[in-house]
């Protein structure tokens, strides 16, 4: 069916040429719906205007009510937000319109890439399958796998050169942590023409960047051919075929497409995923060799083979004699051994992060549940990170830099900053893993642990030494974390608003954190963090209006405060750090009550200790709690002991919380403290 429902409207011309005639469908918020563009799959596709906004969008509503159905029509929209490339179909927005949830999306005027086909010469689909080779490529950095790639999800539209332009469509069966539960184990899901043997035969777990690779060359197979690799009546005599038999050589069924095409579509359909391109970027490069008229690697040359293409598009160079010849031999040689060794550790960086993505994903899911215990989430995280450190200790150096990066987002999911911080550490400095999501893993946990130690600073009674340790924590956390979170930036891995909106904190551009806040909230509602990271700002500046004896403005700004890390525990419901940081923030509400503007400190000692055991509900492991518990405690104490009361109670409980923590981390010197 030829898809034609999303176009790019990026410029203001395009807009004024589908200025609307006739009235509209219905009205959806903000949106006004003219007709029905697109139907099949999970849902309807209507032509759609953004009054606020003023562009023309993709509205991707669902059928019926299933929630299964649902489940999966918010993966396809997550999945999708997440890759960033200028190929991948934008998502601006998902939310729910009376009951009935929908994506709004880029709308790219064009069509599907099997009707375009015949329009284009060889090497113009030869350059479209790179260009949405990288953009796979993106997607599977973020540890998606599409699992549906075929001509009729390729959307292409004219550029003004007259060149084409590929988007990549629907990530309705993307691959994630916790999305196996919407798949049946075994089922197979996908289009059978494209599917590769292990997808065919339901081998779930088997499906890796490899999978998406065997379909792009399927999909380029097509539409060199005019037809896919395989035929058949129904769609179990093709699913057998994908499993059991090779498909005809591309030569055979077109003559003219050269033997270097031939080589790269074949290699790309082995039926062993070991025996296909290692990922996209690898069929990408290829295709781009191709164009280029430099030798391709997708086959076993031979030497006089390499040699042979290096001398008709170096002529020159070649008759420069038989030392020249050496040279270039040797290079050749530490060429070869670079690629494999590159390709061996970007496998292993891929399978790993794959594992780490699916985990984080797992950890997010948990605590975007009503509050319950989650110490499930870091039993399954400690046996995958038990498995990487098996695979690590199997596999040798090589896997040293890779594993050490996964062991450290692993902790970093379950805000275990500490041993996060260490092995991403030892990937850094000790492996020299210094990739670009290295940096921007580095980044998130300096700036976290920057955030707690801040905490512990602003408790600080003196001035002068309250001023001297946050100069050290800058020194520290705070500057390091601006630059590694900016050098993953400069690379494309961190170009999330959250990112953004972090490093704006870092930089203590506290308004600005606020203002931006609520963007990402309305087209991210499930990203809580922003929220707790809205509260963050306001509570620094309260922190700062506090020691400036601007009581008043302190008290507004705590208040604040408050409502952004309430609103943020109305998402992440079972996340522990959310209730933390409110308890904290209620341990400094009683600090200037008891020392500035005066007042009952009772009703901010339950709300603190209600926010502390709430943290602990979710996961009785967290000595960060009991440690909010301690200073509520002691605070109430001294309270007490002002104002006639008796505070010994409040002071065995302190020592108890004290107790309890030390249980946790025997060696955490602020529980002595």
């Amino acid at each position: 069916m030829k898809k034609d429902f999303t176009i790019d409207m990026d410029d203001q011309e395009k807009h004024q040429e589908l200025e609307h005639k006739d009235e509209p469908l219905m009205k959806m918020g903000k949106y006004r719906v003219d007709k029905l563009i697109g139907s099949g799959g999970m849902g309807e596709v209507y032509l759609a205007y953004d009054e606020t906004l003023q562009r023309y969008v993709a509205l991707k509503l669902i059928k019926g009510e299933d929630k299964q159905t649902v489940s999966r029509f918010m993966i396809e929209a997550r999945a999708q937000a997440k890759v960033e490339h200028e190929h991948v179909c934008k998502i601006y927005e998902v939310g729910e319109f009376q009951g009935r949830p929908f994506i709004a999306m880029q709308f790219i005027e064009g069509e599907t890439l099997l009707d375009a086909a015949c329009s284009m010469s060889l090497e113009q689909k030869i350059k479209l399958i790179c260009e949405v080779a990288e953009a796979l490529h993106a997607a599977h950095k973020e540890g998606l796998i599409h699992r549906d790639i075929k001509p009729a999800n390729i959307m292409v539209e004219r550029t003004d050169t007259g060149s084409w332009k590929p988007y990549i469509m629907d990530f309705g069966l993307a691959r994630e942590a916790g999305s196996a539960g919407l798949t049946s184990m075994g089922a197979v899901m996908g289009t059978p023409a494209y599917m590769a043997p292990e997808q065919s035969r339901g081998e779930i777990d088997k499906l890796d960047r490899r999978t998406d690779v065997y379909s792009l060359g399927a999909t380029l197979y097509e539409i060199l051919a005019g037809q896919p690799p395989f035929l058949g009546e129904s769609s179990v005599s093709i699913l057998m075929k994908v499993v059991s038999e090779e498909p005809s050589a591309l030569r055979k069924l077109d003559s003219h497409v050269p033997e270097d095409v031939e080589t790269i579509v074949m290699k790309c359909l082995e039926k062993e995923p070991g025996r296909r391109y290692e990922s996209a970027r690898a069929l990408a490069e290829d295709l781009h060799r191709y164009l280029e008229g430099e030798p391709i690697l997708a086959r076993k040359a031979s030497l006089s083979y390499r040699l042979l293409k290096q001398a008709r598009k170096h002529r020159v160079a070649v008759l420069t004699g038989s030392v020249m010849l050496v040279i270039l031999l040797v290079m050749l040689g530490l060429l070869i051994r670079s690629r494999m060794i590159a390709a061996e550790q970007l496998r292993i960086a891929n399978q790993f992060g794959q594992e780490v993505k699916e985990l984080e994903i797992f950890v997010q899911r948990a605590y975007l549940l009503p509050l319950h215990n989650v110490s499930y989430v870091r039993k399954t995280v400690d046996a995958k990170m038990n498995w990487i450190r098996t695979n690590m200790k199997k596999l040798g150096s090589l896997t040293e830099g890779p594993g050490h990066y996964a062991l450290g987002r692993g902790y970093l999911a379950i805000h275990e900053y500490k041993p996060a911080l260490q092995e991403l550490d030892l990937a850094w400095n000790h492996s020299g893993y210094k990739e670009p999501e290295v940096a921007d893993a580095f980044g998130l946990t300096l700036a976290e642990l920057y955030r707690e130690k801040m905490e512990e600073a602003e408790r600080i009674q003196n001035k002068e030494m309250r001023e001297g340790k946050k100069k050290e924590l800058d020194k520290q956390f705070r500057l390091p974390a601006m630059k590694y979170i900016e050098q993953g930036r400069r690379s494309g891995i961190a170009e999330s608003e959250y990112s953004i909106l972090l490093l704006a904190y870092l930089a203590q551009n506290f308004n600005e954190v606020i203002g931006k806040s609520g963007s990402i909230t309305g087209t991210a509602p499930w990203l809580y963090e922003a929220e707790e990271l809205k509260g963050d700002a306001y509570r620094a500046m309260a922190n700062r209006a506090r020691g400036e004896g601007k009581s008043e403005e302190a008290m507004k700004l705590y208040e604040q405060a408050e409502n952004s890390y309430l609103q943020a525990t109305l998402k992440g419901s079972s996340d522990p750090s959310t209730y933390e940081r409110l308890c904290g923030l209620q341990n400094d509400v009683m600090w200037i009550k008891s020392y500035q503007v005066g007042g009952s400190i009772t009703d901010g000692f339950a709300a603190a200790i209600k926010s502390c055991d709430d943290a602990l509900k979710a996961d009785p492991h967290r000595e960060l709690a009991h440690g909010q518990k301690i200073v509520a405690y002691t605070r109430m104490a001294a309270y007490q002991n002002e104002h006639g009361g008796d505070p010994r109670q409040y002071l065995q409980k302190a020592i108890a919380s004290g107790q309890l923590a030390l249980r946790i981390d025997p060696n955490d010197e602020v529980t002595y403290r």
